[in-house]
């Protein structure tokens, strides 16, 4: 429902929307003043549609960089790899880990998790975290050792992934 509203003072409206008369809608509570009804179409089309993504930029999303941190956790020091995409990546990951740290095991590197929780979230659905979990012995390996090993690791196997 739209009245078209003609401002006694004309330079009031002018500067705001660029015209001496404005169209007013009544959108339940809110009241919205256009030139014209295309513009509120237009600005209604423009809020109210999912924006388009494209193809290309969710190949970057995918490939977004994975958290990687060491904490201690009951006297055990884990280097967690986080904010893994999906839990085939992290599968690809924990496979990737557990090749380049062969050499390692079994003293330095007690085991690698692949983590996949499923939280409840407030919609009703479930919110999907991925994660590896590297349990460390520090006697054996050093934490910042690990943890460039494990980082280089994941670059070069992110850019390999991000290039299909």
């Amino acid at each position: 429902m739209s009245r078209k509203l003609r401002c006694r003072d004309p330079e009031f409206l002018k500067p705001i929307i660029g015209s001496e008369e404005a169209l007013v809608f009544l959108y339940g509570d809110v009241i919205v003043m256009a030139r014209s009804e295309e513009d509120v179409q237009r600005f209604l089309y423009a809020e109210t549609l999912p924006k388009g993504i494209p193809l290309k930029v969710l190949n970057e999303l995918r490939c977004e960089e994975v958290s990687i941190s060491i904490t201690r956790l009951c006297g055990e020091t884990l280097l967690v790899l986080a904010d893994i995409v999906s839990t085939d990546m992290a599968h690809i990951i924990g496979h990737k880990l557990a090749q380049v740290f062969r050499d390692y095991t079994p003293f330095a590197i007690r085991r690698i998790d692949v983590v996949t929780s499923y939280s409840s979230s407030e919609d009703g659905g479930y919110v999907v975290r991925n994660q590896v979990v590297l349990s460390l012995d520090t006697r054996f390996i050093d934490e910042q050792s690990a943890l460039s090993i494990a980082r280089r690791a994941v670059e070069e196997l992110l850019k390999a992934w991000c290039k299909k």
